[in-house]
This record gives structure tokens, sequence and C-alpha cells, in this order.
């Protein structure tokens, strides 16, 4: 019988400071944060691009030559570690600094971008992280018909999930995992801008690393490397076709002494939708298959349908209502599980009161399946999110908020429910 001892994987868990920017943040053009995206298990958003997607990379600059900002808060949470049995109140503090640099010459655009994030918590220095991210870019345009992308980034992050790991192996003040991931993606586009069929053709390599508490975490290193086709056909001057198929290799440095190889082959194969119907509605819908080929016998091959839907709807011009659902699956990093499929639906209502003054309210639901072989079985979590919070301009270029979150997951495994309420004032600042 093999021993299932990792635990406490997170569906929308983050640190308190983290889940509150989703209230928070991103309600003015020059908020440099994004809150929650995807999985909290990435402390401080994963940067990886997604090959079998083709996004472009998130950090690329705005078009100005020169950005810095920062954003900054502080906070109270009831449930620090999202405990189930021993709940722990804390006070936090954070500072996320940014700046970013683009330079056009000729047609040849160049993109430099750094983004730190630094928080303490009044609970210990075992909660207290520092993460960076930084980029370098460049897009080079021979004619307008053929450009080539080269994103290279660095990352350190962190994971807030160990702790009840920490406590099953008796170990008390663990740190917080830590890792640094250089990745390196590039891009050969043909066919002009205004051309009505394009393709792209795109490869990517990432090696993740942990840093500390290699008891552990030893068994989390891996590499990732990928290539994809895209196709983007012209329907209308607002409305384009897009599809792709992708291959990712995901390869693990150690095998867990008790259980089988992760290293698993994914394919997937997508069509979809990209509109800006009229001045009010725009978004995109992506539907697609996926199959993961793990090496391992025991754990069986995956065939599963998969999709990104994204419509923001304008019906007044001083609000915005954005409602997504997505389906994404991806390789375990834990020993215990092969993958993780995670279901998640959200809605947000923004609201501008006036030029000075904005409300955001949402709710985010997440449904997150852990599969395993025979021996581990598999685990089901359910989440639900309610964010509240208003922001108000001091000034041409800072803003001040206050945000709430309520969050809890209920889990078939009940170890793992919690529940957590999170206040936080912050402030931001693009200068």
């Amino acid at each position: 019988m093999k021993k299932q001892r990792h635990g406490n994987v997170n569906g929308l868990k983050v640190v308190a400071s983290a889940a509150m920017l989703a209230a928070t943040s991103s309600l003015f053009a020059y908020s440099n944060t994004s809150g929650i995206e995807r999985a909290p298990e990435y402390g401080f958003g994963d940067q990886t691009i997604s090959i079998l997607d083709g996004d472009k990379a998130n950090l690329y600059g705005s078009g100005r030559a020169f950005t810095l900002g920062y954003s900054a808060g502080v906070g109270h949470s009831d449930n620090v570690d999202y405990s189930a049995s021993a709940p722990e109140s804390g006070r936090y503090i954070y500072f996320a600094p940014y700046a970013g640099i683009s330079k056009v010459i000729r047609d040849h655009q160049f993109w430099f971008n750094v983004q730190s994030r630094v928080a303490s918590f009044d609970t210990g220095n075992d909660d207290a992280y520092t993460d960076f991210a930084a980029q370098a870019a460049a897009m080079f345009n021979s004619n307008g018909r053929h450009r080539f992308e080269v994103d290279t980034r660095y990352l350190r992050g962190h994971h807030q999930n160990n702790v009840q790991r920490a406590r099953n192996a008796g170990i008390t003040d663990e740190d917080l995992d830590r890792y640094a991931e250089p990745s390196v993606t590039v891009r050969y586009i043909l066919g002009h801008p205004s051309a009505r069929l394009r393709f792209a053709v795109l490869g990517t390599a990432a090696d993740r690393e942990y840093r500390n508490n290699r008891y552990a975490t030893e068994f989390y290193d891996h590499q990732r490397t990928g290539l994809g086709l895209q196709g983007f056909y012209q329907l209308a001057s607002k409305t384009t076709l897009i599809g792709g198929v992708g291959v990712l290799e995901t390869e693990f440095d150690t095998i867990e002494t008790g259980f089988e190889s992760r290293d698993s082959e994914t394919t997937k194969v997508y069509a979809g939708l990209r509109w800006l119907a009229t001045a009010k509605t725009a978004g995109e819908i992506r539907i697609g298959f996926r199959n993961t080929d793990f090496d391992s016998g025991d754990y069986s091959d995956e065939d599963r349908l998969y999709w990104n839907v994204l419509v923001d709807w304008r019906p007044r011009l001083r609000d915005k209502i954005s409602l997504s659902t997505s389906r994404s699956q991806e390789v375990s990093r834990f020993s215990d599980f092969a993958d993780v499929e995670r279901t998640q639906y959200t809605v947000r209502w923004i609201h501008n009161w006036q030029d000075r003054y904005q409300t955001n309210l949402g709710v985010d639901y997440l449904d997150v399946v852990y599969t395993g072989d025979a021996a581990t079985g598999s685990r089901t979590d359910d989440l639900i999110r309610y964010v509240a919070g208003v922001k108000a301009k001091i000034g041409e270029k800072s803003t001040i908020g206050l945000g709430y979150v309520h969050s809890e997951r209920d889990s078939d495994s009940p170890a793992f429910d919690y529940d957590a309420d999170t206040i936080e004032l912050t402030l931001e600042a693009h200068l």
C-alpha cells in the first residue's frame, strides 16, 4: 500500500494578501496586480507561458517607453494557514514594486520587465516570502509578413500548501516551499497582421527547481518542453477563428520511493473564436481535447474535454460585467497524484461611480479533482469565494482601496476543509 502523505493541495488558496488583490486590483488602467489566476498553489502567479494554448507573454509592455510603480497593503486574516482544525489569525503587510522598459528600433520591439513581492506576517517568519520575476523579450519584424518572437523569463516563487505535509511529518514552523524557474519561448509568425490567414509555430522550455524543504520538494523538481502550431483566420474586421495543436513533455528529476513516475506527454488540440462584436461586448471561446500519456502503466491515460470562455459585457459606460469559465488539466507535482483537473466559473461586476471611485463584486467557484492510481485513489475539492472591494483615486497616479474576501473549501477528505475571512487596505501608484 502506498502512503498518501502530501496534503493541502489547494484550489483557490493563496496567501491572504494575494487573495485580496482580486477585490482591489486591476480596477484602473495603471494597476499592475492581477489577483488570483488559475491555481493558488502558485503563490506569485504562474508566469510560464501555456504553450498548448499558444498564449503570448503576459508581461509585455503596454507601449509606454518606461513604466514604474508599486502596490502595497496591510491586512488581517482569521485563517492564515487555511487550516481545517487549528485556524490561526494574523496580520500581514506586503510591498510589490514593478518596472518595465520598452524600445522600438525600426520595426523591431524590445521589452524588459521586473516585478517583485515581499510579504511579512506577525504569525512568524515561516509565513514570510519574497518573490521575483524578470522578463526580457524581443519581436523582430521583417517586411510585416514574418515575425520572430523570443521571450525569456526568470521566476522565484513559493507555495503555501505545505502546511499539512509538514504536520504529517512532525515538523513545526516550516518555511514555505520556494522554487526558481528559468524559461524561454520562441515563436515564428507567418502573415501580415492584417492578412486574412496567419500561422505561427512556437516552442518552449522551462526548468523548475525547489530551493528548500528538500526532504519533500526533491520530488517536485521537473522540466517542461513543448512545441505548438497555431492558425488564425479573420472572418471579419473584429472576428477571428483560432485553432492549434501542441505537445508538451513533463519530466521529473527524482521518483519518490514507493511511488510511480509522473513523467508524461500531453497532446492538445483546440479551436475557437475571438470577437469584438460591438463596443459593449467582447470575448473569446476555446474548446478542445487533451490527451495525457503517462510513462507509468499504473496511471491511466487521460482523454479530456477542456475549454476557456471569457465574455466582457458593458451594458453601460460605467459598468463592466465579466463572465468566464474554464477547464484545465496538468500533471501533479505531488507523488500522490498523477494529474489535477480544475473547472472554474467566475462572475465579476465593476462599477465606476465617478471618475475617481470604483466598486468590484465577484464570485468564484472552483471544482478540483486530484487523480492517482488504485492505491492513492482520488480527491475532489469544491471551493467558493466571495469578493468585494472599493477603490478611490488619489490624484492622477495613485489609488487607495479596501477589500474583503470570504473563501471556503469543501473536500471529500474533511482534513482539507477550511473557511477564511480576509480584509485588506491597499495603496497603488504608477509613477
